[in-house]
């Protein structure tokens, strides 16, 4: 999927961005997967970003899965994965003792028997199950605007819905820029927790993994347990 993904669309191609991007002071994309997720990668000129990012957007959210070029990558996948398995040998080996019958134990890239059988159908349900916007992070630095990055996505989003939600979590970062002790911080997160998805129970802690022990810094609601299938926990 990362590598038909760079392939674009039926407007934009990977020869035609590649040449949008360095007539930009762009560098080429470059795309990596790893255990968690993939990463596709620009940079490049602030000014040249406001005009190339919804071109970007478009380039990565509509991929053509064309047949010929799927057939075309199955050879350098093979040549890829063979690589990745020499340098991650010993790596494999402990993955596959720590996490053994999880995805955790398996090569990023996979077995050769699937690179041979997969169909473009699958690539298409994989690529429309998982690259969803709940899903994705954008992660940009440099001197940019934060407003002005957030209406080019409003104006490149087709889900009014998943733009409101990105504004909501840029508002809680701002809140927390406020705070000025753990308590505070713990409080703005539950205020936000409780608007945004009626969140009624929280317990923040502090856990300290050298002493085994536990801090409570704030508690909200009823008692709950960790082995509760409703409940939710986060480890930041």
């Amino acid at each position: 999927v990362e590598h038909m993904v760079c392939q674009g669309d039926n407007d934009i191609n990977s020869d035609k961005l590649t040449k949008m991007l360095k007539i930009n002071g762009f560098s080429s994309l470059q795309a990596c997967t790893n255990l968690k997720s993939t990463k596709y990668l620009f940079d490049g000129l602030v000014d040249s970003f406001y005009n190339l990012f919804p071109v970007i957007l478009k380039f990565l959210d509509n991929p053509l899965f064309d047949e010929k070029l799927i057939e075309n990558e199955r050879s350098p996948i093979k040549i890829e994965r063979q690589t990745y398995l020499e340098s991650e040998e010993d790596a494999i080996v402990v993955r596959n003792e720590m996490y053994p019958n999880t995805s955790y134990c398996y090569s990023i890239i996979g077995s050769e028997e699937n690179i041979n059988k997969f169909t473009r159908e699958d690539l298409i349900n994989h690529y429309n199950k998982y690259y969803q916007p709940c899903n994705t992070s954008i992660v940009i630095s440099g001197d940019f605007e934060l407003d002005k990055i957030l209406e080019l996505i409003k104006s490149s989003a087709t889900n009014e819905e998943d733009y409101k939600s990105l504004v909501s979590i840029f508002n809680l970062h701002d809140q927390l820029q406020y705070a000025t002790n753990i308590k505070q911080m713990a409080e703005d997160i539950f205020t936000w927790l409780n608007k945004e998805f009626n969140v009624d129970n929280l317990t923040f802690s502090l856990f300290d993994v050298n002493k085994n022990s536990r801090e409570v810094i704030l508690k909200k609601g009823e008692e709950f347990y960790l082995d509760d299938d409703l409940s939710c926990f986060f480890i930041i």
